[in-house]
């Protein structure tokens, strides 16, 4: 009976350690894209850019675009002509933390996909603190995608992971001696 107990006081006691470890969810940590890395990793050298997991960011920041439009149609329904005018909204969220891929960079101005294809992309570029920010390059707060013009709503930034390794290294080096003859 005391082994039965034991093994339920175990148990439970496994149970509350298993419950009470704190999983990473999934969000990795990011470090905001900017020039000191362009430069410090010479990211512009061999096309590195491309080889990067780019990521939208920060934690609480979406980049939503929203475009609007009007849709006109003309039908005749039951012998009545109707003339119909619909105004309509389109929004694009892209989440935080959603992975973004490479597509170009030129002068100081990336363009990342995140999108399953590859010509629709958002250019960023390098805001007055050197980190890469939505590109407003029709300088009235809209970007054209997807071959429409869309006004920024809410914008993020450009984020990759960064891991940096620091370490020390020993190398011995035994002579091997010398005889004398």
């Amino acid at each position: 009976m005391k082994r039965v107990i034991k093994l339920i006081a175990f148990v439970a006691i496994l149970f509350s350690i298993q419950s009470c470890v704190v999983i990473n969810e999934g969000k990795i940590g990011l470090t905001a894209f900017n020039d000191t890395l362009i430069t410090k990793y010479k990211l512009t050298e061999e096309n590195k850019m491309a080889g990067l997991q780019f990521f939208n960011g920060p934690s609480n920041q979406s980049i939503i675009l929203k475009r609007t439009y009007t849709e006109k149609e003309t039908t005749i329904v039951d012998g009545v002509l109707r003339d119909s005018v619909f105004t309509k909204t389109e929004k694009i969220t892209i989440n935080p933390f959603t992975k973004g891929r490479f597509v170009n960079y030129a002068q100081k101005k990336i363009s990342i996909s995140f999108d399953d294809e590859k010509e629709l992309y958002i250019m960023f570029c390098a805001n007055k603190f050197g980190n890469y920010v939505i590109y407003d390059y029709l300088k009235n707060n809209h970007i054209m995608y997807k071959g429409q013009e869309y006004e920024i709503v809410s914008a993020g930034q450009l984020y990759i992971n960064l891991t940096q390794l620091t370490g020390v290294e020993e190398n011995e080096i035994i002579a091997p001696g010398v005889e004398v003859k």
